[in-house]
């Protein structure tokens, strides 16, 4: 699974064309579960999210989207 920044810093999309069978856009819990499980499930994906990866990998982030 590659994870793909969809913001753009001169405000035009991305122009890299990326090979893959699935693209899922949104990196949250939904997101993040469906491009795991098609990934083990073998299929190529592409998680693409308008927050950079960092930081999603930044220690003060605590990763909820909500409380249960």
């Amino acid at each position: 699974m590659r994870a793909v920044n969809a913001k753009s810093t001169s405000g035009r999309a991305p122009t890299r064309v990326i090979d893959a069978d699935v693209l899922v856009v949104g990196g949250g819990i939904v997101g993040c579960t469906v491009a795991c499980a098609l990934g083990q499930a073998g299929f190529s994906v592409v998680l693409a999210d308008r927050e950079r990866w960092e930081r999603f990998t930044d220690p003060r982030f605590d990763g909820r989207a909500f409380a249960i």
